[in-house]
């Protein structure tokens, strides 16, 4: 491999070690990170950063940076001399180029470092129980990065606290990335005091990645401006993680700029998650094209939001094969509200087989609207039993509407009082149709007063049959003038029963020919009764051959009475 990847590689492994924490390293790493990122942005060294001692890693950077075209790059090989003579003055050793033997005092800790690489190119080569074997022998020779490794072997075998153990020990001999995994395992088991000290010792050393979580634990424990001072201070080293919560932190006290600012320098050294904050924030600002670039660069990164925010941009522009491939995409990635969208836009276009698989894997992975459109389908194919099931589902995953489909086919099996709870938690979640049947169920089961109660609610919240029952229960208890004035309500809703009603108070206190114009408009839109009522007052007014028409039409005529329809097809989500 040519020299200049080969330098550029050991440049990434020493500026990412835990012994390269001071600030000279860092500020170096960091411009050599985004002259990669910039001129070679295919190019990922996280893999190195994650285990800077690991040869294959090295080689395999070193690799994809021939094949981007670095090798006579003479700009990046200055940048990673410079990282390279920092680590060295922090260390206190001159300059050497890869490869070169220890000398002097180097020597007393070679075996240990022997048996320490040996176990990391084991580890690489999957001999796992080899590289345990090696990290142990290092361990016991006072080496604290076999240490380290250990407890992450150990940790990822199942065996935390003997891993804890090795950690600590890492730990007290000065190791900052032992200490930062220490006090995650702290966190993680509730020490949290604990944890934030051995987070901090690591974070004064320098270790970017303890900056980063000692900020996150002081904001998991409200205090936000001890947090932001960390995140500030990680983001400055280069940690992107903190860039991008710092860019969100700003974006929602209104420092949109600083905020843009922080979102691209994490996003130019290509972390997905800012690459997909920068693009709502441009789309927010009514720059679709730009946000559809960060979009596709996050998309392109593995991120399945922004796949599916693509999904969304192509769809509101009329690209409805793009949308379909876009969500697609999501949709494998696991993102359920994509599959949603894509189950929907099956749904649209026939594919119902299709539809049904994805609401089905969108729906076993906790998705509620996905539950109710399952349901809605099996109930429309007459699969009852499963209908119910999925209702219930989403309903107790809080879908509101699921809740009222559930209350309905409840009420239709006889089971009134479990529908009854369904309509009465659907009610209090805001749902007027379900306002509507909990109160006609209490009517019937002999609770007028609350009946009447959520019948008004219902009213109140625009529901014309609510507005008619109501009407109908102050008609009973004499109350005619409100009575009448929740009928006209209905009835300017064009709900044909409440015109029915309303035309027969008319009628009864002598005001016919109102009384004949809600009949007629109740009739015309199929109401029987209104049709015999219309009929008689023609009949009476001598119009024999119009009343005969509106008699036979009425005895032909059948009052299918209200029929809640469950809603089949909710509107794709935009948002994720």
């Amino acid at each position: 491999m040519n020299f200049v990847s080969t330098l550029v590689a050991s440049a990434i492994a020493s500026g990412s070690s835990e012994n390269a924490v001071a600030q000279q390293v860092t500020d170096t790493y960091s411009a050599l990170k985004r002259l990669i990122a910039d001129r070679y942005p295919d190019v990922d060294v996280s893999a190195v950063e994650r285990k800077p001692d690991s040869e294959a890693k090295k080689a395999s950077l070193a690799e994809d940076l021939d094949d981007a075209g670095a090798a006579h790059d003479h700009v990046l090989k200055s940048a990673a001399l410079r990282v390279m003579r920092a680590v060295r003055r922090v260390e206190g050793a001159p300059l050497k180029p890869p490869g070169t033997a220890p000398t002097g005092a180097e020597e007393s800790t070679a075996s240990a470092a022997a048996l320490f690489s040996g176990a990391v190119a084991a580890e690489d080569k999957g001999r796992v129980q080899e590289a345990e074997a090696l990290y142990r022998r290092a361990a016991d020779n006072e080496h604290a990065g076999a240490m380290n490794n250990l407890g992450l072997l150990l940790e990822d075998t199942g065996r935390s606290p003997e891993a804890e153990r090795w950690f600590r020990r890492a730990a007290d001999l000065g190791n900052a990335t032992a200490m930062s995994n220490l006090a995650v395992r702290l966190r993680d088991t509730g020490q949290v005091a604990d944890a934030e000290r051995w987070f901090r010792r690591a974070a004064d050393l320098g270790h970017l990645t303890a900056m980063n979580n000692l900020a996150l634990l002081l904001e998991a424990t409200e205090r936000p401006e001890c947090a932001e001072e960390w995140f500030r201070k990680a983001a400055h080293a280069g940690h992107t993680g903190a860039m991008t919560t710092l860019g969100v932190l700003l974006e929602k006290r209104g420092q949109v700029e600083q905020g843009e600012a922080w979102y691209r320098r994490a996003a130019d050294t290509g972390e997905p998650i800012a690459m997909f904050n920068l693009g709502l924030l441009l789309e927010d600002a009514g720059k679709v094209e730009p946000a559809a670039l960060w979009f596709r660069r996050a998309a392109d990164a593995d991120h399945p939001t922004a796949m599916f925010r693509l999904g969304v941009l192509a769809d509101d522009s009329g690209g409805t094969d793009e949308a379909e491939a876009w969500w697609r995409k999501a949709a494998d990635a696991g993102h359920p509200k994509a599959m949603f969208n894509l189950a929907i836009t099956l749904e649209e276009s026939g594919r119902s087989e299709d539809a049904e698989t994805w609401y089905r894997r969108a729906a076993g992975v906790g998705h509620p609207a996905s539950m109710f459109n399952l349901a809605c389908a099996m109930q429309q194919a007459g699969r009852q039993r499963e209908a119910e099931t999925w209702y219930r589902k989403a309903a107790e995953a809080g879908n509101v509407a699921a809740m009222f489909n559930l209350g309905l086919l409840l009420e239709a099996s006889g089971e009134v009082g479990k529908a009854e709870s369904w309509y009465r938690k659907a009610a209090e979640a805001g749902e007027a149709f379900a306002m509507t049947n909990l109160g006609g169920l209490l009517m019937e089961s002999g609770r007028p007063e609350e009946g009447e109660w959520w019948y008004r609610k219902a009213a109140e919240a625009g529901r014309p049959v609510a507005m008619c029952n109501l009407a109908v229960a102050m008609e009973k208890t004499g109350r005619m003038i409100e009575a009448e004035a929740w009928y006209r309500s209905a009835a300017e809703s064009s709900y044909p029963r409440a015109m029915f009603l309303l035309g027969c108070i008319l009628d009864h206190r002598g005001q016919t020919d109102e009384a004949e114009i809600w009949w007629r408009r109740a009739a015309d839109a199929g109401h029987p009764g209104a049709m015999s009522c219309l009929a008689y007052v023609l009949a009476m007014a001598g119009r024999v051959d119009a009343a005969e028409i509106w008699s036979d039409r009425a005895a032909a005529a059948v009052d299918p009475g209200p029929t809640p329809v469950p809603v089949t097809s909710p509107v794709p989500i935009g948002f994720p």
